[in-house]
């Protein structure tokens, strides 16, 4: 058993076929989680320990050496001291186990994927005013997946009718209420996202300003939409 959830499952599989084969010019993959914070808190405990522990260490061994004093030449009596130095010297070996544990947990070590989060981008398509660009976006998937859509969020937001001030992005196939179906997958969204860019739905806008624009004058859209690719969606160079 995988121990995975089958929103889980079937997002791994996704990955997987993804990975085979996937757009030109197109990226997607699952977040990695954050480190988790346990093991410092864990660190400073094992620190406190092990000073204790040191600490009791040296006060026994000076015990130790002032009772062998004080007991003279008496072989017996010094025997009897010998054995607390040995007890010590297991106490120091086990305050190091905590201390070695705590600096590997500590060496900032990736909490792994997180398939519910994933991030993508999308290449404008040439000979277009999104030509150029590259537009990236969060899909937030929930535990209903594929039940239920995951939303998909411009990060920054994009200047398009069809998506809201927030950055997320407002398509049919999107809507469990209208277009979506648990057979769609990431590529198909991202293509689907792909399309909507250049071809916006006027009949469901999400973004007044650019909605107003394109319906006044669509060569000043456009050039609208070109400065903000300039500015805010410029392809990196990896």
């Amino acid at each position: 058993m995988s121990g995975l959830s089958l929103a889980q499952a079937r997002l791994r599989e996704e990955r997987k076929a993804w990975r085979k084969d996937r757009p030109f010019g197109f990226w997607a993959r699952p977040r990695e989680k954050p480190a988790s914070s346990a093991p410092l808190a864990f660190s400073s405990q094992a620190s406190q320990d092990a000073t204790t522990l040191t600490s009791t260490a040296a006060s026994t061994a000076t015990a130790n050496a002032s009772s062998s004093t004080t007991a003279g030449s008496t072989g017996s009596a010094s025997r009897s001291h010998t054995a607390p130095t040995a007890s010590t010297g297991g106490s120091s070996k086990d305050a190091k186990g905590p201390l070695a544990s705590s600096t590997a947990a500590g060496s900032g070590v990736s909490g792994g994927l997180d398939l519910l989060e994933w991030e993508a981008g999308i290449p404008g398509k040439p000979g277009t005013p999104f030509e150029g660009g590259e537009f990236r976006l969060l899909l937030h998937f929930t535990e209903d997946y594929p039940t239920r859509p995951p939303k998909c969020v411009f990060t920054p937001v994009l200047f398009h009718p069809n998506v809201y001030p927030s950055g997320t992005v407002c398509l049919s196939i999107l809507n469990e209420e209208k277009d979506w179906r648990p057979s769609i997958t990431i590529k198909q969204i991202l293509l689907a996202i792909q399309e909507l860019l250049d071809n916006p739905n006027i009949k469901d806008p999400a973004q007044e300003e650019p909605y107003k624009v394109y319906m006044r004058d669509r060569k000043e859209y456009e050039d609208r939409v070109r400065q903000e690719v300039a500015k805010h969606h410029k392809k990196r160079m990896v």
